[in-house]
């Protein structure tokens, strides 16, 4: 069915019947002006949103509907769990042009209903227009965080260990086997990993009380530029070690196959969704103590500096600038 003979009403209507929250903390959801949502005393609120464009963040010809409604969602709460949190629910704006199916929608809808299930985010209104081309996608997560416990960009300090939450590499080998149409042996994972990211919500409350975080942020514009982003807000330095720096299988092998370097391939991967962040030399020789009974999300890559000395790469004892490569909007 077109989108055209469902109309805006026939359409909100079908969101109201495929999201319909059973969550505590809302009182009311889809079909009134606004939602109505409880708060939560002794909690901060925290908001985040996002728009992806078709063309610039997505490509339909190799992106399911499902995927892109996953995604949409998922990058909200990675925002989330940068700032230590946890997501309550989201509202999504739809621009959709006549290219759009009822079944294409539908799709979009479950990939939503997936994400928003898996991560206790449940959908709770927004919006429907109709556009002349290219869909625009905007989704708005509120979450909240303990008050005071907010993890932010600011506050690294000289003498911290630079740390991520996992392997890196995973996305852009994912995005390159999609728009070069070729695979690798266990290529699915990095595909995967590229149109399903996993926001890493549970790692990032496992870290918040453990305690000794300093700052925090997402890895979705590249690892060089997300340092430089901590850097500049928290007036440090760094130093980087290229052999610390963990690498996907699936990446490694897309590297080996494409002839690549692999720390320039890394380090300017965005869309990773892994976490970035500093804490305490003390918390942080604790966190690795307790390896797998505590917080297995620790792979140590650096350590911040005083300002001064700069941020920069080392490699076998020689140490070369580490330059802010990544995506730029207005480049």
């Amino acid at each position: 069915m077109r989108l055209s003979d469902m109309g805006e009403f026939g359409l909100i209507h079908r969101f109201r019947s495929l999201f319909s929250p059973q969550h505590s903390r809302i009182n009311l959801g889809i079909g009134d002006d606004a939602a109505l949502i409880k708060p939560h005393e002794g909690w901060e609120t925290v908001f985040t949103t996002d728009t992806l464009v078709e063309s610039v963040h997505y490509d339909l010809s190799y992106t399911p509907y499902d995927a892109l409604g996953w995604k949409a969602l998922s990058i909200n709460l990675s925002d989330v769990a940068a700032m230590g949190g946890l997501p309550i629910c989201a509202v999504v704006s739809l621009g959709i042009s006549d290219s759009w199916t009822s079944k294409a929608v539908d799709n979009f809808c479950q990939g939503l209903q997936a994400c928003g299930h898996s991560f206790q985010c449940p959908i709770v209104g927004g919006d429907t227009v109709r556009v002349p081309r290219d869909s625009v996608i905007t989704v708005t997560v509120m979450g909240e965080v303990e008050s005071g416990q907010a993890l932010r960009r600011t506050g690294a300090q000289p003498g911290d260990c630079l740390c991520v939450t996992g392997p890196l590499g995973n996305a852009r080998a994912g995005l390159e086997m999609l728009t070069g149409h070729i695979n690798i042996p266990a290529g699915d994972q990095a595909i995967s990993h590229f149109l399903r990211p996993v926001p890493r919500i549970q790692e990032s409350r496992k870290l918040v009380k453990h305690g000794g975080i300093t700052s925090m942020i997402d890895i979705s514009d590249g690892l060089s530029s997300e340092i430089h982003h901590i850097c500049r807000e928290s007036d440090v330095g760094c130093r980087v070690f290229a052999d610390r720096i963990p690498v996907a299988c699936s990446a490694e092998r897309w590297i080996e196959a494409g002839k690549q370097m692999p720390i320039p391939f890394v380090l300017e991967s965005g869309e990773e969704y892994e976490l970035l962040y500093t804490i305490h030399s003390e918390s942080y020789q604790k966190l690795e103590a307790e390896g797998s009974q505590g917080v297995s999300a620790c792979y140590k890559i650096g350590d911040i500096l005083e300002a001064s000395e700069g941020i920069f790469l080392e490699k076998d004892g020689k140490q070369t600038p580490l330059n802010s490569k990544g995506w730029e909007h207005f480049h």
